[in-house]
């Protein structure tokens, strides 16, 4: 990847061209880092050019980013601490158990209940956050299976199989082999932020891209998803384990 130093500090950035560009563009975020989109067929200005001439607010941008990722919310694992499932806050118990040697976690109405053996503190945050791990990761692969294949058959999508993962930044992907993988943070989510993800999902079956085409057909088969594209992207952050 290209650098370019900006009053001192060395920025690295990448170029791409876009059909949809008319003009020069630059973007900064937290996935792509610093990019620059040039239309098809345009050579100048250099990328070092544009970039030099925008220093400042370059430099403002990635700053602003770096304040934003240093204040993501900090997931707790402490009695009474609060977590999400299916989109309600359920209240962390931490439970010491007499006597055995496994952990285990229990939803209890409000309660998110995990049972610990004698020779695991209250305060092993770690041990906590393995069993909490698991079990979202064992709801995700029961309910989120399941739904997936209710979908599918309801819309007419074939798909080959269903991998459940814990990734930072992606809630799901559609391999070339048609086969879907799924974040069990979004047990976490509303049931209808599930569904929004299972169907953007099912659509890169047809196509594997983010043109017209797809977003067209995620709105027919899921009208308000750009209501839930906007949730994503303001409470992310808080979908932490």
């Amino acid at each position: 990847m290209p650098t370019i130093k900006l009053k001192g500090q060395v920025i690295e950035y990448n170029v791409r061209e876009s059909k949809r560009a008319k003009s020069i563009n630059i973007r900064v975020d937290a996935k792509k880092g610093l990019e620059l989109v040039y239309p098809v067929g345009v050579k100048k200005p250099t990328p070092k050019e544009v970039l030099k001439i925008k220093e400042t607010w370059i430099l403002s941008a990635l700053d602003n980013m770096q304040v934003q990722a240093d204040t993501r919310f900090q997931r707790r694992y402490e009695q009474g601490a609060i977590f999400l499932y299916l989109g309600k806050e359920v209240t962390l118990n931490l439970i010491q158990k007499t006597r055995g040697r496994t952990t285990s976690v229990q939803l209890n109405n409000n309660r998110l209940d995990v049972s610990l053996p004698p020779d695991i503190a209250l305060t092993d945050t770690d041990a906590i956050q393995v069993a909490i791990e698991s079990f979202y990761r064992k709801q995700a692969k029961g309910y989120i299976t399941k739904r997936t294949h209710e979908i599918a058959d309801k819309l007419g999508f074939k798909f080959n199989r269903i991998v459940i993962k814990n990734q930072k930044t992606r809630w799901g992907s559609c391999s070339s082999g048609n086969n879907l993988n799924f974040n069990l943070r979004l047990m976490m989510t509303p049931t209808e932020a599930i569904d929004y993800i299972i169907i953007h999902e099912l659509c890169h079956l047809t196509h594997m891209n983010h043109s017209k085409q797809f977003w067209s057909l995620v709105g027919k088969h899921c009208p308000p998803y750009k209501q839930w594209r906007k949730w994503f992207k303001e409470n992310s952050r808080f979908l932490v384990l």
